[in-house]
């Protein structure tokens, strides 16, 4: 006879940890002891746990990995703590209970809600499973509302509330601090660039110094194993970019850059009279004029509703030796990738 196979999916956000029910080890004691209790011959456990991933969406390594084996039929039944550990989403987890499950036989048990999806009757629950949809959803809203408000009081206060800052500043405290090493180099580039260099020649310079990109130099700092497949002292033409436009590096404290419209999507960037800013917030690495004089030597050009080209290699072509993305050069003739 073959194995009926439990999944048992336990989920744990940022926020439910303050809550002591919620801890993985509770759940995960509360989700065995009903499988071992249920009258069901040659049970086959399966374990899928979510930590600190929100419930707003089903991008979860372990939920996409449930998933996968349900469309794969190797499933037979579901079992949660209750509605809020599966999704805190009315549509999808509606969709996944009314529509997904059923097609592929699922059994689908919340166990603080006495929820049994095979003691509904062809129904998933009426409005009483509905309403408690609508709580979780709801609740998810309005903590990520007080936790943006509590941000945003910060911000207002010239908090630095961001996990990481930016390349030639340290935080210590929720304040900027400057890291000397870094800060040298942000200086050097303000300098070449004051002597006529263009961000080309200022890459080239950066590598024949050996000085180290900011993304490999952070991760010496912090002593976390970076990517070895390209040489650290290959800096980024963009990189060089954002040093030049960053306003934090003459003093300027800048938040609320960007915003998510909808729980569990992506940020999109704010227009930037929507900012915060204050002025003289932090120790300068760069004089105000000398920002402003390379600022003036900086040519920016903008072109209106330009048409974004994409070719078939994009993406696809990569260097041998360090193993950067190759970019196309279009030339009279030939169309070389470097």
């Amino acid at each position: 006879m073959s194995d009926y196979t439990i999944a048992l999916y336990i989920r744990l956000s940022v926020n439910d940890k303050r809550v002591e029910s919620n801890s993985i080890e509770n759940q995960r004691l509360l989700l065995t002891k009903y499988a071992e209790n249920m009258e069901i011959q040659n049970i086959k456990v399966l374990e899928f746990v979510d930590n600190g991933y929100s419930g707003t969406n089903f991008e979860r390594p372990a939920m996409q990995e449930l998933l996968e084996l349900v469309r794969a039929y190797q499933i037979n039944c579901i079992i949660v703590k209750d509605f809020s550990r599966f999704g805190r989403n009315l549509i999808q987890t509606g969709y996944f209970l009314e529509q997904v499950f059923p097609l592929y036989h699922i059994r689908f048990i919340s166990v603080t809600e006495n929820y049994d999806s095979d003691k509904t009757k062809n129904n998933t629950g009426g409005i009483p499973v509905t309403i408690q949809f609508l709580k979780n959803e709801y609740y998810s809203r309005d903590l990520s509302q007080k936790s943006k408000s509590a941000k945003y009081s910060k911000m207002e206060k010239g908090e630095y509330i961001q996990k990481n800052c930016c390349y030639g500043y340290k935080k210590e405290n929720n304040t900027l601090k400057i890291d000397e090493p870094a800060a040298n180099t942000v200086r050097l580039i303000f300098q070449l660039a004051l002597q006529a260099y263009n961000c080309t020649q200022i890459v080239k310079e950066l590598y024949n110094k050996k000085i180290i990109a900011p993304e490999k130099y952070k991760g010496y700092k912090r002593k976390y194993k970076t990517s070895n497949l390209y040489h650290p002292c290959i800096w980024n033409i963009t990189t060089v970019h954002r040093i030049f436009s960053d306003k934090q590096y003459i003093g300027m404290y800048i938040m609320r850059k960007s915003v998510i419209k909808e729980c569990g999507e992506k940020s999109i960037k704010r227009e930037e009279k929507d900012w915060i800013k204050i002025p003289n917030h932090h120790e300068a690495i760069i004089e105000k004029e000398t920002f402003e004089q390379v600022q003036e030597k900086l040519l920016h050009f903008k072109i209106e509703n330009k048409k974004e080209r994409k070719h078939i290699f994009k993406g696809k072509i990569f260097c041998g030796y360090c193993h950067h993305a190759m970019n196309k050069q279009v030339n009279k003739n030939p169309i070389f990738f470097m």
